[in-house]
């Protein structure tokens, strides 16, 4: 790795390298994104993120390309997105709510679920798919009614989480 950094992502991407991106190194948050190939233990510096960040989520989509969301050293909801096949990143659409510590699900439909994380309104959910981000409002009295800090989720295979 050629950055320390903690408080950052790591993502098995669909050719078999982890994406890591962000984090946090001496007080200072990174935008940096390396690639390592666990086939030959060599790490690569690809294109830095936009924004630098730390405590955020990074999902694979169905096309390949990562959503990096949220987590930003800044006071916003913003997202990118992460080209493997050109080592590009790009913004997309923005999230409704500022959030961190939170998680991001990736469903079998190809959305991706963010829920929970620090900041107010918390317990409204986000759905994203790609360059459309949707405020979602709590459909069961079943649903949190509280924000999750640190939590996660795994998908099922009847597709619930």
């Amino acid at each position: 790795m050629h950055h320390a950094r903690l408080w950052h992502t790591e993502t098995v991407l669909e050719n078999g390298k982890v994406l890591v991106t962000g984090g946090i190194n001496n007080d200072t948050y990174l935008n940096s994104a390396e690639l390592h190939d666990p086939l030959t233990g060599t790490w690569t510096i690809t294109n830095s993120m936009i924004n630098s960040r730390h405590w955020h989520t990074a999902s694979v989509l169905l096309n390949g390309k990562v959503l990096v969301s949220e987590g930003t050293d800044i006071y916003s909801s913003n997202t990118e997105l992460y080209d493997p096949s050109i080592g590009i990143w790009t913004e997309t659409d923005n999230l409704n709510v500022v959030r961190e510590h939170h998680t991001a699900s990736e469903l079998l439909d190809g959305k991706v679920l963010v829920t929970g994380g620090t900041a107010i309104y918390l317990s409204s959910p986000q759905l994203y798919t790609e360059g459309i981000a949707i405020q979602m409002k709590t459909v069961s009295e079943n649903d949190t009614q509280i924000s999750s800090i640190h939590h996660s989720s795994i998908g099922l295979n009847s597709a619930e989480l």
